[in-house]
């Protein structure tokens, strides 16, 4: 063979293999580019459904480098806004699973909720605590949960000793703004969660020092001075506790009658407890979450609406407390838009994409081993 033939034959392959990969380059621009429309939150697309995907994307990038979420103006309130994160983000199947891993670094966006949970054992108190009180901690442990920590991790038995003293001690902490059966509703969640009927059937039994059989509704004493959450609040945390016994509550017509009362209480925007915006956020959040697992359409329609109501509120340069806010929101009530875009549209794009490559690195493959084997046949003649 004359090498002159040889170099003709290869360069006209290898032409036509690197204009292949520059037409796949430029696709992959053009899908990158779209999909950083829809999610990025400097995007300039518009629409109900990129909006959902802009918020989820905001919340996620605001991670902090050592692995917490929240602000850092208000440090007592990061662990709380670190495990409504984690929580968040399981909602939509990104997840980190301490058993199954161990000390493996995760991949992916796992390693972000990895991270997080490290941050979160870093910073437990001596005492068994995290945050502003134990609503915070109760948070966190549900958070762990998810997660595969199970009673005998260290972190998690100085947390539940410290959250069984309170119930045992009928709750030392009611000077807390936040005290109330949002407390004893957090309590019935964790106990459930960590499989200690016992304290669940205390914080239970407790928790109807709160209730107004009149209005249908929790409220904690000093409410209507201001010492005390709203009870929107109150009864959104009660009814999430109440319902975590299992598909049926231990009182189903008081939960029906206090969900009843969320409903008639959302205001004409959307939102739960008329006050400073960030407890406005705190209140319809949790109102919310509570009404979202409900089995009733009406209950479910009063949770959506309050999800557009912190859509609506979402700016990339308000608070970030109201963006996590409003993430939690989306991703629990609005997952299926999500999880059915990114898996129908993006995935779907992309995995072309890869199947493109690997049959272009297969073609590059192939000619080069021909070429190879070209070559040393023209060495040899």
């Amino acid at each position: 063979m004359n090498p002159g033939q040889l170099s003709s034959g290869t360069g006209q392959a290898g032409a036509e293999l690197a204009l292949a990969a520059a037409a796949l380059r430029d696709r992959a621009v053009r899908v990158q580019s779209a999909f950083a429309a829809v999610a990025y939150p400097n995007s300039t697309e518009s629409g109900p459904d990129t909006s959902l995907l802009r918020i989820l994307t905001d919340a996620l990038s605001s991670q902090h480098p050592d692995g917490s979420w929240g602000s850092d103006d208000a440090p007592r309130q990061k662990p709380c806004f670190t495990a409504q994160t984690i929580i968040m983000l399981d909602r939509i199947g990104i997840t980190y699973h301490k058993p199954a891993d161990g000390r493996v670094e995760a991949l992916g966006p796992g390693h972000a909720v990895q991270q997080a949970v490290r941050w979160l054992e870093s910073v437990q108190r001596p005492d068994g605590g995290w945050g502003e009180d134990i609503w915070d901690g109760c948070q966190v442990l549900l958070a762990l949960h998810l997660c595969g920590y199970r009673a005998g991790d260290p972190c998690v038995d100085r947390a539940l000793r410290l959250l069984r003293s309170h119930v045992g001690q009928n709750w030392p902490d009611r000077t807390s703004y936040w005290f109330g059966p949002s407390f004893h509703g957090a309590a019935m969640e964790v106990f459930n969660r960590y499989d200690d009927p016992a304290f669940a059937g205390r914080a239970r039994n407790q928790i109807w020092e709160f209730w107004d059989e009149d209005a249908a509704c929790f409220r904690s004493p000093d409410e209507s001075n201001g010492q005390h959450a709203p009870a929107e609040w109150q009864t959104a945390c009660a009814i999430s506790g109440l319902r975590s016994f299992g598909t049926v509550s231990p009182t189903p017509e008081r939960v029906d009658r206090a969900s009843a009362w969320l409903v008639k209480t959302q205001s004409t925007e959307g939102s739960w407890g008329p006050m400073h915006r960030e407890i406005t956020g705190y209140c319809s959040l949790r109102a919310i979450l509570a009404l979202n697992r409900s089995g009733y359409p009406g209950n479910r329609d009063a949770a959506l609406k309050g999800t557009q109501w912190f859509v609506e509120q979402y700016s990339h340069d308000g608070p970030l407390t109201v963006k996590l806010m409003a993430a939690a929101a989306v991703a629990h009530t609005r997952h299926d838009e999500l999880v059915a875009q990114l898996s129908f549209y993006w995935m779907e794009e992309i995995g072309d994409l890869l199947d493109r490559y690997r049959s272009l690195a297969d073609a590059l493959g192939e000619q080069v081993q021909r070429s190879a084997g070209e070559l040393a046949d023209a060495q040899q003649h």
